[in-house]
């Protein structure tokens, strides 16, 4: 299921059956992304976000797909590089001209339109992601769900 990730928890999308698998393929639009606004973009929250990506996420990554690629991408890879493990640097593959190289890991009927795909465009899927949401609104407001209690023996 094709999603902005305003709401990536896994427990939303497990119930998303048959769109939810034993793994997630990330995929990363860049395009219009300046190195102006990578100017902006701290290291220490991205160092945090990796260690989470690489440690504690609750769905396994099987791969991150950065598409639309400025060039300057993989030079700013290269600095973070050094601090991640082996296993997510094989995760991470560049799409830099065009997103044909994608098909090869995503089937093409799972992605957007508007990336060349057949699953519906990305406000249709948009669209099919909020009502999902929607649907689980009294399980995502009930406070007992989001309560830890300790058992007694």
């Amino acid at each position: 299921m094709a999603h902005d990730g305003a709401a990536s928890d896994a427990d939303l999308m497990i119930d998303d059956v048959p769109y939810f698998a034993e793994s997630l393929i990330q995929i990363v639009d860049l395009d219009g992304v300046s190195m102006k606004h990578m100017t902006h973009v701290s290291l220490s929250p991205l160092l945090a976000f990796s260690k989470f990506m690489q440690k504690y996420c609750p769905v396994k990554i099987t791969t991150i797909h950065l598409i639309n690629c400025p060039a300057y991408v993989n030079n700013m890879f290269a600095v973070v590089k050094p601090m991640l493990r082996k296993e997510t640097i094989d995760k991470v593959h560049f799409h830099v001209h065009t997103v044909e190289s994608l098909f090869e890991f995503v089937p093409q009927d799972m992605m957007p339109a508007e990336y060349g795909g057949k699953a519906g465009s990305v406000d249709d899927l948009s669209e099919e992601m909020q009502n999902s949401l929607r649907s689980k609104r009294d399980y995502l407001i009930d406070p007992n769900y989001w309560t830890i209690t300790k058992k007694s023996k």
